[in-house]
């Protein structure tokens, strides 16, 4: 499967080193250091998203670089990565419409995942949603879907996140691992519902920490009076305090997996 390619400009080597590191199960990123390796790359990458700090390291070499890239490639989606929000978009006013997305620096990773997520669908115009969601992963339809009741005897995941990008993540990465399926789910109500309608082919439960209404506690909770042998690993992007695995583990957890996950990690919990 082949992964998308996200040309990353930024002059500060810790942050090229943080995203390829970060995204290199999900994304091929393609770092770049200055504005004039970043077009060398454009002329012979074919490149599906651009994060661009606007200053390389001065602002005016940004706003050139962006004008200079959206005026040889159009089609890209530019998300610019700036500590100065406020002046970027002053001396961009006239592209405002043309830039994609701004990610205030310091970033969030989950925040800057889910921008680049948008980014890449957005890619996938005159396609559904969920269309361009499968597109992007090399994924076809009439592989995956399969009617209520028929899924193969792969091993089962349960995975429940409000975060489409989470879930993303995910699916990626066990597409690349092979062997397993994935049911999805967005809030712990459907993840529950989703037990109940496949129980007898579900493997292991992966809940998110941070859901809004029922959060992944509370998912665990409800969801050992229904089943107590099934594992269940609790997702979070956040630095827990050290009573929290025992806390996780009190409530019917069985481990904690922190996010953004890698293929590693997975391969881990899965104990493969």
């Amino acid at each position: 499967m082949k992964k998308p390619n996200i040309l990353a400009i930024d002059d500060e080597d810790s942050v090229r080193i943080s995203l390829t590191e970060t995204f290199s199960d999900i994304y091929n990123i393609i770092p770049a250091s200055s504005d004039r390796e970043a077009y060398e790359i454009l002329g012979r990458e074919d490149i599906d998203v651009v994060l661009l700090d606007l200053r390389l390291p001065l602002l005016d070499i940004g706003v050139k670089t962006f004008k200079e890239i959206h005026r040889k490639r159009p089609d890209l989606n530019i998300i610019i990565v700036t500590a100065v929000e406020a002046e970027g978009k002053e001396k961009l006013r006239e592209y405002a419409s043309e830039i994609f997305a701004y990610v205030v620096k310091p970033w969030n990773i989950e925040e800057i995942h889910k921008v680049i997520n948008q980014a890449l669908a957005d890619r996938e115009k005159g396609l559904s949603d969920e269309d361009a969601h499968y597109q992007l992963q090399g994924i076809y339809k009439k592989e995956i879907r399969k009617k209520k009741g028929t899924l193969s005897k792969q091993k089962t995941i349960l995975a429940i996140d409000d975060e489409l990008s989470t879930i993303q993540s995910l699916e990626m990465i066990l597409e690349n691992m092979g062997g397993y399926n994935l049911i999805k789910a967005f809030d712990g109500n459907e993840g529950l519902n989703k037990y109940k309608e496949y129980k007898n082919k579900i493997d292991y439960v992966f809940v998110d920490y941070s859901m809004n209404g029922m959060n992944g506690l509370e998912f665990i909770e409800k969801f050992r009076e229904l089943n107590n042998k099934i594992p269940v690993y609790l997702m979070t992007g956040l630095i827990p305090p050290d009573d929290f695995p025992k806390l996780v583990a009190d409530k019917g957890g069985n481990n904690i997996i922190p996010k953004p996950f890698s293929i590693e990690i997975i391969k881990e919990t899965l104990e493969i």
